[in-house]
């Protein structure tokens, strides 16, 4: 069987194409961070990053969702935040929401805020992955 087009598209860039619009292409990193230093985080996100470019999407974008503690800290004191751990999960919930694919690290288990960003994530239609 053969196809033929009369489109100036090459085939491979016809399935290059469709295969991009199926893949995720913005993705939020959910990972454990009490006792890790900003290195072992940005460390460990760089590893994340790169498994997902060549397991998942290598065009694939990233949401920044490490916040920026001076602005938040900020935020905190200003508004009277009761429970800072809870004012940080909604900062994250809200850039989980924007995302196609919410990617968990190792041991997202064990971190309370991680195993509510997967609950939302699935109970909100978000695709899950796993690392």
């Amino acid at each position: 069987m053969s196809y033929e087009t009369n489109d100036e598209i090459t085939m491979d860039a016809y399935i290059e194409e469709k295969l991009n619009t199926k893949l995720p292409k913005l993705f939020f990193i959910s990972q454990p961070m009490a006792g890790k230093t900003d290195v072992e985080i940005a460390a460990e996100r760089t590893m994340i990053k790169e498994r997902i470019k060549r397991e998942i999407n290598p065009a694939a974008t990233f949401i920044d969702s490490v916040l920026d503690k001076n602005k938040v800290e900020k935020e905190i004191k200003d508004k009277n935040v009761k429970s800072e751990s809870l004012y940080y999960l909604a900062e994250s919930l809200k850039l989980l929401s924007t995302a196609d694919m919410a990617v968990f690290a190792h041991d997202w288990l064990v971190a309370r805020g991680c195993r509510i960003e997967e609950t939302a994530a699935r109970q909100y239609g978000i695709d899950v992955h796993y690392i």
